[in-house]
């Protein structure tokens, strides 16, 4: 967790993306919407987007949570309001990650390694078959 990763985009083979890992196999995520939402979306694999589980929309709820199946990631952008991203089209599989991003050239000034991510907290119980 933590990890900036490059992968082939879930809703797009053509395209990567570049994002951070926020939640990783068995790990339970608390998904909130992207700002000017009125309620979280999720697509989980099929498009359209789809509206969040019934008990979280009709409860009002502003968030919910997922947990990350096994063989998969949970990635988010850095840019919260402007990134399409796991809120959007849910768990992304570990076979589409390509690569782990361990240094920035872009914008100049910012030249260098980015920094270590933290340890992994230990591993949850497996997840039932």
């Amino acid at each position: 967790r933590g990890a900036v990763i490059i992968s082939t985009s879930p809703t797009n083979p053509s395209q990567t993306i570049c994002k951070r890992v926020h939640g990783l196999p068995g790990e339970t995520v608390t998904v909130r919407p992207p700002p000017g939402h009125l309620r979280p979306l999720m697509a989980f694999g099929s498009p359209p987007l789809l509206r969040a589980p019934d008990e979280a929309v009709s409860s009002g709820a502003s968030s919910y949570e997922v947990v990350v199946p096994r063989g998969h990631v949970w990635l988010q952008g850095d840019n919260l309001s402007d990134s399409t991203d796991s809120r959007m089209y849910g768990p992304v599989p570990t076979s589409l990650v390509q690569s782990v991003v361990l240094g920035k050239i872009y914008p100049f000034h910012q030249i260098g390694r980015l920094p270590e991510p933290p340890p992994p907290p230990p591993l949850p119980p497996p997840l039932p078959p």
